[in-house]
């Protein structure tokens, strides 16, 4: 499995559930440098690669037949990309907004899915003790240690200057972790 985007919030909670939920999966998580690197392992990363550089390279040297699933929040530009790390009938899936198109995944057979953590409530299907439960089972994965917190760094108070700031932090693209913003 890779990970694009391993450092961030999103994803450093990703490679933890992958560990936890997936023990046999390898994962490979991007990271651009090597404190990034060292942290994202620290949470559990078999392999780390850096999207900086010639991601394709990198991560076929791991996985030679391409990957079997892809994680991302930042897909706008790489599906082409992402069609050659991926073995054909992988799997993708996404969670930032926006069209794409996915033609570049057809000759592979290449499955796109969408994530959005509040389909259940917003859509009021049928399955919503679905959310429920899998709340329950995060709780259970922090109860039992196998899921840390991924905040690293805390602004205080709450203020207009603060929000801000979090808001410039998580814009560059360039957080570790979690940006909190408390009381």
């Amino acid at each position: 499995m890779l990970i694009i985007g391993a450092t961030g919030g999103v994803g450093s909670v990703m490679v933890q559930l992958a560990e936890a939920l997936l023990p046999d999966v390898s994962v490979i998580a991007t990271a651009s440098t090597p404190e990034r690197a060292d942290w994202i392992r620290s949470l559990g990363a078999e392999h780390t690669v850096n999207h900086r550089h010639d991601l394709t390279s990198q991560v076929l040297a791991i996985a030679p037949g391409g990957v079997d699933w892809l994680f991302t929040g930042h897909s706008e530009g790489q599906l082409p990309l992402y069609a050659t790390i991926v073995r054909p009938f992988g799997e993708i899936t996404a969670i930032d907004d926006g069209p794409r198109d996915v033609s570049p995944l057809k000759p592979r057979s290449i499955t796109w899915h969408w994530e959005f953590m509040f389909t259940r409530p917003v859509q009021q299907t049928p399955d919503m003790s679905g959310q429920h439960d899998l709340l329950n089972r995060v709780a259970d994965l922090v109860d039992e240690g196998r899921l840390h917190t991924t905040a690293t760094q805390t602004l205080s108070p709450i203020s207009a200057a603060t929000m801000r700031q979090a808001h410039e932090l998580v814009e560059s693209g360039r957080t570790l972790g979690k940006v909190v913003v408390e009381g």
